[in-house]
Parts: structure tokens; sequence; C-alpha cells
């Protein structure tokens, strides 16, 4: 099972530019 919230992280960069990979 992967992690939800993962999931939805890459849904949010599908939609919006957000770079949190620090």
């Amino acid at each position: 099972m992967q992690n939800p919230v993962r999931r939805d992280y890459a849904k949010l960069n599908s939609t919006k530019p957000i770079t949190q990979n620090n």
C-alpha cells in the first residue's frame, strides 16, 4: 500500500507547481 499523502502531493504537483523536494 502506497502512502496516500504522497499520492495527494503528486496530484497537487500535477495541478500546481509545488516544489517540496527539499
